[in-house]
């Protein structure tokens, strides 16, 4: 079968970074496929790129089907020796998980990332293990010094009620394995600190929650001021005139209190406050139009978000900053003990000489930032092009070594579904 349009640009198209997003089934990895073939035409080897997939039988399949695909070509040309010679560099390319490219590269670099040659890797039941047992040292500590943290006993008494603390080590657990994901996690949880610490806020849209949120309601405000301007423009329209006369005011009057709502997002929490609620005045149409179903529909659906920002803004500004500043000192027990819980977890698994898969992505990417060890850019320059499949599965720690093996994200193709994002 022939690629598609849009298979085609996609599979061909040069001159930077490339994100394609398609839903399942609609032929990614065809095209990335494709897209290393034509680059082996243009004179490329096989064993110029990186190829990442996220589990190991989907790193055996995109293999075998890399060697599908030239062996599709060989037959076509069989005296061609270079195309033969791919089908050997394609057992030994660098086609496989995060895990094993980094583990690889780590055992190539154990003097720079300070850690024994010898090294293993523990498997997720078995770093498990470990952390668990880390972490019931580090509740068993806080225990016993808890009347000596005001911020630890609230966050005790909050989640580590009942017959015994199964609630607050699962809550720690999670944040700790949630954090993760990011490139410093040491930082990030720094970062989380400052925030809950507000200096001279007033409104509750300068903090980092509220500013997320005023963002997302000014988008969704716009595109609903578009989405209904429209309809108002295709109900004047001739043969509508019944149903303009019946919705076209109300919709038009809906549109006008999204436009309020999107530029008071852009002001402060309290502006937001002052436009709502929008008003969705009594309509009325009897007949036949086939308009009118997107019509309703959409007013529908609009009023529906809008009465989601009613419970999103019913509380001014002085009851949130209040209570950001009631549940602080517990926020920030949190925050420190899943720190603690990192550094401890860190320490055990260098005494029993593992890390974990997580380790791995971390430590890659210290060594690569290190701009002084020439890494980052001796591993750029050996790829003519790093290619991921099911980007959608990649977290930002996974992305910013992705960009540092790609020049910075210009020799960077990826594929994956928008819908299906984890992170």
């Amino acid at each position: 079968m022939p690629l598609t349009e849009y298979q085609e640009l996609a599979a061909a198209s040069t001159g930077g970074g490339r994100l394609v997003s398609a839903a399942a089934g609609s032929g990614k990895t065809r095209v990335l496929v494709e897209r290393l073939m034509r680059r082996v035409e243009q004179g490329a080897d096989i064993d110029d790129f990186l190829v990442v997939t996220y589990t190991r039988a989907a790193a055996g399949e995109l293999r075998s089907r890399i060697l599908s695909a030239l062996n599709e070509r060989i037959a076509a040309d069989p005296a061609n020796r270079r195309l033969r010679r791919q089908t050997e560099l394609c057992c030994r390319a660098d086609i496989g998980t995060i895990d094993s490219i980094c583990g690889r590269f780590l055992r190539q670099n154990t003097h720079l990332a300070g850690i024994a040659p010898d090294f293993k890797v523990a498997e997720p039941e078995r770093a498990e293990a470990i952390r668990a047992g880390v972490l019931d040292r580090l509740l068993e500590g806080v225990y016993e010094t808890i009347e000596e943290h005001p911020g630890r006993k609230e966050l005790v008494d909050s989640f580590g009620a009942g017959r015994d603390d199964a609630a607050l080590a699962e809550l720690i657990g999670q944040l700790h394995s949630a954090v993760q994901s990011h490139p410093h996690p040491g930082l990030w949880l720094e970062q989380q600190r400052r925030n809950l610490s507000p200096a001279g806020v007033t409104d509750a849209g300068e903090t980092v929650w509220g500013a997320y949120l005023l963002e997302r309601t000014r988008r969704q405000a716009e595109y609903w001021a578009r989405r209904l301007e429209d309809l108002v423009r295709s109900m004047g329209e001739p043969g509508h005139e019944k149903l303009f006369k019946g919705y076209g005011p109300g919709v038009a009057e809906v549109a006008e209190g999204m436009r309020r709502v999107a530029d008071a997002a852009q002001t402060g929490w309290e502006a937001v406050r002052g436009a709502l609620p929008v008003v969705f005045s009594k309509v009325l149409f009897r007949g036949e139009d086939p308009l009118a179903d997107s019509v309703k529909s959409a007013r529908s659906r609009c009023r529906k978000v809008c009465e989601g920002w009613q419970t999103m803004f019913a509380d001014d500004s002085a009851a949130l900053l209040a209570e950001l500043e009631s549940t602080r000192p517990a926020m920030e027990a949190l925050l420190e003990l899943t720190d603690e819980l990192d550094r401890a977890y860190a320490a055990e698994k260098r005494r029993q000489g593992v890390v974990d898969f997580s380790d791995q992505e971390h430590m890659m990417l210290d060594l690569l930032e290190d701009e002084s060890n020439g890494l980052a850019a001796a591993l750029s320059g050996q790829y003519a092009e790093v290619l991921v499949d099911e980007y959608q599965d990649v977290n930002a720690c996974q992305d910013a070594l992705f960009r540092l093996l790609s020049d910075g994200g210009r020799k960077l193709f990826m594929v994956g579904d928008v819908k299906q994002s984890i992170y």
